[in-house]
């Protein structure tokens, strides 16, 4: 995923927190959809500030647990700083998609992921990580690219440095590459949505 050395730091952080409204609101669409019950373990992947995540520990009830966990340590500060206090259910920590190893195999309800996949280069060891942290009949709910945005605009606001580096790094499939990949990875494909 995005790795904190193409980023500005707590800068990068700070401003993504103001400006990915959109995301949030599509994400909030994607926690409707998922219809996600008491009592679940929930993984966010890619959390950034942390909103989406303390959303679904609200979902999730005090008796489940969500844990977000994203690349970068200046967002998972930054959200531990904003909502691990309210919500004892919610935790947050620093991983990579690719290596989750902060989850215990065979453990999580549901994976939640909103926005990320389009950062990962390598979709295969992602998607096999999603197969391991999965209980057996888990289940994930993922939102990401579909076409090709002009980011540079957004990319510049967030980090002056490196705009054309973090913009040329998204990586975008196309329906019919995506959903062949998600089934050799193992996975049923239930619903996708544009």
């Amino acid at each position: 995923m995005h790795s904190s050395d193409q980023t500005d730091g707590a800068h990068f952080a700070d401003v993504y927190a103001r400006i990915s409204g959109w995301q949030r609101a599509r994400g909030l669409e994607l926690i409707e959809d998922a219809q996600f019950r008491k009592g679940e373990f929930v993984l966010d992947v890619g959390c950034g500030p942390g909103d989406l995540t303390a959303e679904l520990a609200r979902r999730v009830g005090a008796d489940g647990d969500a844990l977000g966990i994203d690349p970068d340590k200046n967002r998972i500060k930054l959200a531990n700083e904003r909502f691990q206090a309210q919500l004892p259910q919610l935790r947050f920590a620093v991983a990579q998609g690719e290596d989750m190893s902060v989850v215990q195999s065979g453990t999580v309800d549901v994976i939640f992921s909103n926005y990320a996949i389009q950062w990962v280069k390598d979709k295969v060891p992602f998607l096999a990580e999603f197969q391991r942290c999965l209980k057996p009949g888990g289940r994930f709910a993922l939102e990401k690219l579909a076409a090709r945005i002009d980011l540079y605009e957004e990319i510049m606001e967030i980090s002056p440095t490196c705009p054309q580096k973090a913009a040329d790094t998204v990586d975008i499939l196309s329906e019919a590459k995506w959903l062949p990949l998600l089934r050799s990875a193992g996975f049923v494909v239930d619903q996708s949505r544009t």
